[in-house]
């Protein structure tokens, strides 16, 4: 069958009409497109909502896609539900860093005591270290604190 997806130069197109999702090993579930120039991205949460419902809230453990499926939204809404691998690509153009990591390398950050003034040079390697340093210091000590207790 063929599919008139709206390019000037083909006659014919073939394109989806169905979406399908695949779980570790060869389970397939599929869903219906409503339109032939669907895109990934929008399909996204439905996949979400029909894993949901056909094994539970709460099941779905780790995610991988194609760029085609990245918006800043499904990130979001994948770290909403749970998640705990997000694997979505992102496309070359957009700079994105999950805000997990951002959140540990300022605690790193805070332990060596960088300050991040607007004079102070990036932190490297060296800060990085010292803040590695101190949260080993800081988890040995409470682990010495718990056992002792």
């Amino acid at each position: 069958m063929s599919i008139t997806k709206g390019k000037l130069q083909k006659m014919h197109e073939f394109g989806r009409t169905i979406q399908l999702g695949r779980i570790k090993g060869n389970f397939l579930f599929i869903l219906e497109c409503m339109d032939v120039q669907t895109q990934d991205k929008s399909v996204f949460p439905m996949f979400i909502e029909e894993h949901a419902k056909l094994f539970g809230k709460d099941t779905l453990k780790s995610i991988a896609t194609d760029k085609g499926y990245f918006s800043r939204k499904n990130r979001k809404l994948a770290i909403d539900v749970n998640i705990g691998e997000i694997g979505i690509q992102t496309p070359a153009n957009i700079k994105v860093k999950p805000k997990v990591v951002q959140a540990k390398i300022s605690i790193l950050f805070r332990a060596s005591d960088y300050l991040a003034r607007a004079r102070d040079p990036p932190p490297g390697p060296l800060v990085i270290w010292r803040g590695l340093m101190k949260l080993n210091d800081f988890q040995r000590l409470a682990r010495s604190n718990f056992e002792s207790s």
